[in-house]
């Protein structure tokens, strides 16, 4: 097999066979792509094909073909749409993989413009993975709606388009007669899954990707399917522009903006190599928080009249490039799948997969969630499926490929008894989870639920990870959670020996022993989530403990709930937030004598801090705090906490309610927001000298 690595080898012959296939392939991928709505490979792979394509060519330049994928955009059209003309070509974009070749780019750009001791300046935007459109505008309205088609010839869309949230149907004052603009149409990732889910419901094939979605959306010659989808628009460029526009890339975009029309933030210009990496890598993290599919970053020569000396190549500008991310889908192989039993009891099935690398990390596994879902998407061992990774959470399969199914494959049948204790397992009402009921005495809940008593944002205990605890559960040197904190005394004691078992020597021993004990001061709201009550997670147990003083009297309240929550008793469910399902779950955890009694063990060994006298107190009591940016003086975590133990409440957004925005380094639309809002804002070391001399 012939890659990138090992061109120096490659004779002319074989390069021409290879070009002649590479042609067919990219061709039969660019179809499917563009014209099928589907993909049979990730875009990593896609791109690979790309790359080797054009090093074989310029090894050997005389075996370019006219049908060379170098030499067209997109793909040959075969819609039932109209097809019609753009009035300037609509190019796609050169790729970039790594910061050298973003700093190759900047250096070429450089020279070619004769900066010396000084550097054009770039704009900087997101990649969003969508459908390209243009929209022309006549006379101030919409006059003609084209997809990008193969680059010069595009599809009439002008029906569809007025369905298309972010699209403005009629100019303001001020804008040309004759007004080009361009942009990407998407899908957001929340009501792609739903478009899933309801085309499974009735028979139908789910869509691979939300790219593929919108661009199958926007194909539909009912108008009215099109509208039902919930698509969006951002717009990037505008064709020929009328200088009162502006005369960069960003003051047209800040002009367009303000007359109506949505584009793709942040946007920001850069003048230097390495605040456009930061930026890179910035988006990169936030990357997962979004609602729609970004690809990679595209950085912009600004100035208009220095993209036209620079001019363009035959498939893209040379004024610009997209540095893509590490890919977040991949295709790969289902070697097996196992269920898992966690803290609660319930049976998650979990696909264990032929190793890939998605988004730089190696992946072997993906969830499946629950036996519904799996019958969903129909998975089994041995297929190849299509993988999604976002952030640092467990990837999730979106599709499986059948037409490659093998003809003697199984069915997956869910288990109906316990995988690790044998016991018969139950699908409680309006659940969707099968649930394994024996809480006592099944290893993997007790493992589940002590990682969790120990976890970050529980007890928080270094040295105490699944391995160690694993151990200690199958020795019974711990059984219940008060035990974690008297094995100091049993060791003295020496009731039991670590010393030279599971790798532990007096150092390693002496460091878990100080991280139990340093444990032992604990803020309530750390306390109630660490008890791993169903439905009770970290914001629930926040609520909680900014409504009761101790953990008696919560115990107390909700003894007092029954399951069936009569509108006349007053108390949990007087709490903004809290739930029927997480009162419910708290009447039977505390009407639990075992609990309780364990309970009441556990707090002999610790100290509770009491929030409420704290937050009441407070520099920031009964505030709305936001933080942005990169907080370099403490980690975000810690930040939060500073903030909650002098009484703020932490926003996720914001919004009307912000009180007080916190700025880090680099921040972003964020800082600018909440100018307009006229929101207060406080620097990182304004911040902290609040929180230190309060």
């Amino acid at each position: 097999m012939i890659d990138s690595k090992n061109l120096e080898k490659i004779t002319k012959e074989n390069a021409k066979d290879k070009l002649f296939n590479l042609a067919k392939t990219i061709s039969y991928h660019d179809d499917l792509y563009y014209n099928k709505n589907r993909n049979e490979i990730s875009d990593s792979e896609y791109d690979k094909l790309r790359e080797l394509n054009k090093k074989l060519e310029h090894l050997f330049p005389d075996l370019i073909q006219i049908n060379s994928p170098s030499k067209r955009v997109g793909s040959k059209l075969d819609s039932n749409l109209q097809k019609i003309k753009h009035n300037a070509p609509m190019l796609s974009l050169n790729n970039g993989y790594n910061q050298n070749d973003l700093k190759e780019f900047y250096n070429k750009t450089k020279k070619a413009l004769n900066y010396h001791n000084s550097s054009p300046v770039f704009i900087a935007e997101t990649k969003v993975d969508g459908l390209s459109a243009s929209i022309r505008y006549k006379d101030g309205k919409i006059d003609l709606a084209l997809t990008r088609g193969d680059g010069r010839v595009g599809e009439d869309i002008t029906k569809n388009i007025k369905y298309v949230d972010g699209v403005v149907f009629k100019l303001p004052r001020g804008f040309p007669k004759y007004f080009e603009i361009r942009g990407e149409i998407y899908m957001p990732n929340d009501v792609f899954a739903n478009l899933n889910k309801e085309r499974k419901k009735i028979g139908l094939t789910s869509f691979s990707t939300p790219r593929n979605a919108a661009s199958g959306s926007m194909r539909q010659l009912d108008p009215l399917i099109t509208a039902s989808r919930k698509l969006g628009f951002y717009c990037y460029s505008v064709i020929n522009p009328d200088k009162s526009l502006g005369i960069t890339l960003s003051d047209i975009k800040n002009n367009v903006k303000e007359k109506g029309f949505i584009v793709n933030e942040p946007y920001e210009v850069f003048n230097n190599i390495e605040s456009m990496i930061n930026f890179y890598n910035d988006i990169q993290n936030k990357r997962s928080k979004l609602n729609y599919d970004i690809d990679g970053i595209v950085y912009k020569l600004d100035r208009l009249d220095e993209q036209v000396i620079l001019g363009d190549a035959t498939r893209w500008p040379r004024w610009a490039i997209a540095l893509k991310f590490p890919a977040e889908a991949a295709i790969t192989e289902v070697l097996d799948i196992i269920v898992q039993v966690g803290r609660t009891g319930v049976l998650t099935p979990v696909a264990i997969l032929k190793e890939v690398n998605i988004g730089g990390v190696r992946v072997n596994r993906a969830t499946l969630h629950n036996e519904d879902e799996i019958d969903r998407i129909e998975v089994r061992k041995g297929d190849r499926v299509t993988l999604q990774r976002a952030g640092d959470v467990i990837p999730k399969i979106l599709s499986v490929d059948l037409k490659s199914r093998k003809e003697n494959s199984e069915k997956y049948i869910f288990p109906i008894k316990c995988p690790s204790c044998g016991t018969d397992t139950k699908r409680l009402k309006g659940e969707a989870n099968r649930r394994c009921l024996n809480i006592n005495h099944c290893q993997e809940q007790l493992i589940s639920k002590f990682s969790h008593f120990v976890s970050r944002d529980a007890f928080d205990i270094n040295g105490l990870g699944e391995k160690q605890l694993k151990f200690l559960l199958r020795k019974s040197f711990i059984t219940e959670f008060f035990d974690i904190f008297l094995l100091e005394k049993k060791i003295k004691e020496k009731n039991f020996y670590l010393l030279n078992i599971m790798g532990w020597g007096e150092k390693s021993i002496n460091n878990l022993l100080n991280a139990i004990n340093s444990r032992r001061n604990i803020e309530l709201y750390r306390l109630i989530y660490s008890l791993g009550i169903r439905h009770v997670g970290r914001e629930t147990a926040n609520l909680l403990s900014e409504n009761y003083k101790t953990i008696q009297e919560l115990i107390d309240v909700a003894k007092r709930a029954d399951s069936k929550l009569s509108k006349s008793w007053v108390g949990l469910n007087s709490i903004n937030g809290i739930g029927d399902s997480a009162i419910n779950s708290l009447y039977d955890y505390f009407s639990d004598v075992k609990n309780i009694t364990s309970l009441e063990r556990l707090l002999i060994e610790l100290d509770i801090k009491n929030k409420i006298q704290i937050k009441s107190k407070g520099i920031f009591s009964n505030k709305n705090l936001l933080f942005t940016g990169k907080i370099s003086s403490m980690t975000r975590k810690e930040a939060i906490e500073k903030a909650e133990s002098k009484g703020a409440k932490i926003l996720k957004v914001i919004n009307k309610n912000l009180d007080i925005l916190i700025v880090g380094k680099d921040a972003g639309s964020k800082l600018e927001k909440a100018k307009r809002l006229k929101v207060r804002i406080l620097t990182e070391k304004e911040f902290i000298d609040i929180v230190n001399n309060d």
